[in-house]
């Protein structure tokens, strides 16, 4: 029987989040199993602990099956991702020609501002050399 602790994750650099997070959950350290890692499989940084607790070997399985899933998770998305993205493109259209505009108006104030600044230093120093 294979447990991972507390103490055994702060050794290995873990940070203080995923620390907090693993005590709360498991006081008296984990057991690991399929089930159990399936069972907490979005609360913790798996990428980390593939890094941090495995064996160079366990760590190159790992990242055999880890990219397999991964091929089948983007081929699974990949028609979703197509449809979002042409739902979107009217969106993104329209948010390039209001941060096109927006770039056009930060000119015209910048140049404004300028001149502003430049009157008012002007009538500063007008007002303040005649009291």
């Amino acid at each position: 029987m294979k447990k991972i602790t507390e103490r055994m994750l702060w050794s290995r650099g873990a940070c203080a989040d995923q620390l907090d997070k693993f005590a709360a959950m498991f006081p008296d350290g984990a057991v690991v199993t399929a089930e159990n890692c399936e069972a907490v499989s979005s609360e913790f940084d798996w990428a980390w602990a593939s890094n941090h607790l495995l064996n160079p070997s366990a760590r190159a399985e790992y990242d055999r099956v880890r990219a397999s899933a991964r091929a089948e998770h983007d081929r699974t998305c990949a028609p979703a991702w197509a449809e979002y993205a042409r739902m979107c493109a009217p969106a993104h259209a329209k948010y390039d020609l209001v941060y096109s505009a927006r770039a056009d108006y930060d000119l015209v104030y910048a140049s404004a501002r300028a001149e502003y600044d430049r009157v008012r230093a002007r009538t500063f120093a007008t007002v303040y050399l005649a009291q």
